[in-house]
Order: C-alpha cells, then sequence, then structure tokens
C-alpha cells in the first residue's frame, strides 16, 4: 500500500509539474483543489482552517509536501457547493448552455457556524457571497459567469479563482463537517449542509509559477 501511495504521489508531482511548465495552461495562474481523505479536528466558528496545514496525515501530508516541492502556495479551506440544479434557473435567465453549467462553490477560510444565524432562504454559495465570507470557485475549463450576488458589492466586485479538481469533492462523508442551519420556505426548517474541507495549491502566471500571490482571479468573465 505504501509503494502504491509513492508511486501515486510520484505521477502527481509529475503531472502538476508538467502542467506549470505549459505556457497555456491558465497563463494568469489558478489554484490545483485536492479534496482532503482524512478527517480533522473541527469546531464550527473557532478553528482557523491554516491552522490544520501542519496537522495533514498520510496522503494529505504527501500532497501538501509535493505541492510545496513545487512552490505552491498550499492552504486548508473550506469549500460549499451547491448543487447544479438549484441554479438552472439563473443559468436559463442568463442563456447558457448545458455544456458551460457547472455547480456554483464557495471557499472560505474559517469553519463557519450558522447555529445564531437567521433564517436563510438563498443557496450557502449566495448566502455567504453576499456577505463577502469567501471566494467563488469556476471549473478552470469552464468561463466565469457573473453571479447575481456581485450586484451586492459593485464597488469591490467579488471575484472568482479557476480551480483544477485533482481530486474531486466527494459526495460521501469525508475530510468535512456538517453544517447545521435553518432554512426559510413556507415555513421554517432545520437543515443540514456538507462542508467539504480541501488542500489548495495556489500556482502564479507562466512567467513564474512560484508567484502564487500574484493570481487574484478571474473578474466580470461572461460567456
Amino acid at each position: 500500500m505504501q509503494r502504491q501511495t509513492t508511486e501515486n504521489i510520484s505521477r502527481l508531482k509529475a503531472t502538476l509539474s508538467a502542467l506549470l511548465k505549459d505556457p497555456d495552461f491558465l497563463p494568469d495562474g489558478g489554484l490545483f483543489g485536492f479534496s482532503l481523505s482524512h478527517a480533522y479536528p473541527v469546531t464550527r466558528g473557532e478553528t482557523v482552517l491554516k491552522e490544520l496545514v501542519p496537522m495533514l496525515k498520510g496522503e494529505d501530508r504527501m500532497i501538501r509536501d509535493t505541492c510545496s516541492e513545487l512552490g505552491l502556495g498550499v492552504s486548508v479551506k473550506s469549500v460549499i457547493r451547491d448543487d447544479k440544479t438549484d441554479h438552472d434557473y439563473r443559468w436559463d435567465l442568463w442563456n447558457v448552455p448545458e455544456e458551460a453549467r457547472y455547480p456554483p462553490c464557495i471557499m472560505m477560510d474559517k469553519a463557519e457556524d450558522l447555529a445564531s444565524w437567521y433564517q436563510i432562504e438563498d443557496p450557502l454559495v449566495d448566502y455567504f457571497a453576499e456577505r463577502n465570507k469567501g471566494t467563488l470557485l469556476h471549473p478552470f475549463d469552464k468561463k466565469y459567469v457573473d453571479n447575481n450576488v456581485r450586484e451586492y458589492h459593485r464597488d469591490d466586485p467579488l471575484r472568482s479563482k479557476a480551480v483544477v479538481w485533482i481530486s474531486e469533492l466527494k459526495e460521501e462523508k469525508g475530510g468535512g463537517y456538517e453544517l447545521p442551519f435553518v432554512a426559510y420556505g413556507n415555513e421554517a426548517t432545520m437543515k443540514l449542509e456538507y462542508v467539504h474541507l480541501v488542500l489548495i495549491a495556489a500556482f502564479g502566471p507562466t512567467k513564474d509559477r512560484r508567484n502564487w500571490e500574484a493570481y487574484t482571479g478571474v473578474e466580470g468573465m461572461k460567456l
């Protein structure tokens, strides 16, 4: 098992290196995303996720070390992903073709807690974005379509960052945590959202991939 894991990490390093050397691959920079394989202690509303970086174990730790060796900016984030169907009415409104649609995601630095918040009517991605609680994400191979939450921040527009999911967000419970909240509808109901913990590795533009802080995200790009 250890040998297989080591071989997988070697292939991962070779794959990431090849992508970073390709001048046509996200020339302005972007993010690699890895869904964490292990569970970590998280207290909603208290845990600062960057503190988990040195605590990563097993394959998560090996991925972290590989990305660090390549000079990438490594961090642990939480990610909420809405089901694509939650936004189908918007895609229809904007005339976005089916093949260009994707489940909206938002990435955050903290393990959020909604226990004391008011009833939530919008999808959670919108809810956090409207409050500048995170950074929107879009798949690297799809164009970012403005979310209507940007209308709340015309003076400080939200940015979206291109993410390459090396290991996709998992449907089953794994390295994240559950987030209970009160949803608003015809009547208030208690709902539970699964929040993914992910390892994010940021890289810079073609001329200097290690200058990952230079990547600020895509803004105002529409189909």
